[in-house]
């Protein structure tokens, strides 16, 4: 069986994927799309500041940020 510790590491893990799943979503969608900028989409993997300007950014009261 698992230690304790490592059970909540792992659900620890689960909620920040969680967190950040739309916002990872987006940068995929930009870096995916052929339309995007070549710096817009060198800036997405490193989440620029360009991210706040975007609609699909979080709901506000949600618990997010650049790191």
């Amino acid at each position: 069986m698992a230690k304790q510790s490592k059970i909540a590491k792992n659900e620890r893990r689960r909620l920040v994927v969680a967190r950040y799943a739309v916002q990872r979503a987006a940068l995929k969608a930009v870096i995916r799309d052929p339309r995007t900028p070549p710096p817009t989409r060198n800036a997405a993997p490193r989440g620029g500041s360009w991210v706040a300007s975007r609609a699909t950014r979080a709901p506000p009261g949600s618990v997010t940020g650049t790191a």
